[in-house]
C-alpha cells in the first residue's frame, strides 16, 4: 500500500465489532505503519480479527486484506499502529467480488425478530446469497444477520448484512445481501472456495 493511502479498517475489538479509518505512513518491519486506530475512543492496542479495504485510485479495484495482526507502537509519546496481512484482492473491474456456490444449510434473523432456516447459495467478498423458503417477507435495507457452518467439523460462520435485492433462484425466493461486517473466518472460508475452484492450495 503506497504512503498516504486511506484504508478502512473493520475488526473485533474487545468483543465488539468497530470500524475505523486509517491514513498509510510508511513500511514498518512486516507490515506498514498507520495512524492510530481507536474504538470507541479506545486505541488499539492489539486485534487479531481484523480486515483491512482500501480502494485503487487509477482502476477503482477494491482491495482487501486480511489482518494477520494490528498492534500498536509508541514513537516519542505518540501513538501509531502497525498493521501486517496477506491481501485479498476482487476480480473484475465492477467493484463486484466472484461468487462461490456453497448451498449450505443456515440461520436468519431479520431485523433482530425470529430466527427463520434458509439455504446459503452463495457467498462473496462482499456479500451472500440465501433462498429463503417463502416463510418469511424481505425488504430491501433491512438488517439481516446470517448464521452457517462450513461443514460438520467446522466452527460457525456469523455475519450481518443488508437487503440489497430480493430475488427468484431457480424458481425459488432468495434475498442477496450486503455485508456490512465480517470476521477474519469468514475471509479465510470465501478464499478457501476460491482456491478450490481454481484448483490451487492455500494456507487458512
Amino acid at each position: 500500500m503506497k504512503q498516504g493511502k486511506k484504508i478502512i479498517i473493520s475488526m473485533i475489538h474487545k468483543e465488539k465489532m468497530c470500524k475505523a479509518e486509517a491514513t498509510v505512513l510508511t513500511n514498518y518491519e512486516d507490515g506498514v505503519l498507520i495512524t492510530p486506530v481507536y474504538c470507541d475512543g479506545e486505541l488499539v492496542d492489539l486485534c487479531k480479527s481484523a480486515s483491512v479495504e482500501y480502494e485503487d485510485s487509477i482502476t477503482g479495484a477494491k482491495h482487501i486484506f486480511k489482518v494477520d495482526r494490528l498492534r500498536s507502537v509508541n514513537f516519542a509519546g505518540a501513538e501509531f499502529n502497525v498493521v501486517s496481512g496477506n491481501e485479498i484482492t476482487t476480480e473484475n473491474n465492477k467493484r463486484k467480488a466472484a461468487r462461490y456456490e456453497i448451498n449450505a444449510q443456515g440461520t436468519v434473523h431479520i431485523n433482530g425478530k425470529v430466527p427463520a432456516s434458509v439455504t446459503i447459495h452463495d457467498i462473496s467478498l462482499r456479500g451472500l446469497a440465501f433462498m429463503t423458503g417463502g416463510y418469511s417477507k424481505y425488504n430491501l435495507g433491512d438488517t439481516v444477520r446470517v448464521m452457517f457452518y462450513k461443514d460438520r467439523h467446522n466452527g460457525r460462520i456469523d455475519v450481518t448484512g443488508t437487503v440489497a435485492r430480493v430475488f427468484k433462484l431457480s424458481g425459488h425466493e432468495a434475498v442477496g445481501i450486503t455485508l456490512n461486517n465480517f470476521s477474519t473466518d469468514y475471509i479465510t472460508y470465501v478464499m478457501k472456495k476460491r482456491s478450490d475452484k481454481l484448483g490451487v492450495e492455500i494456507s487458512a
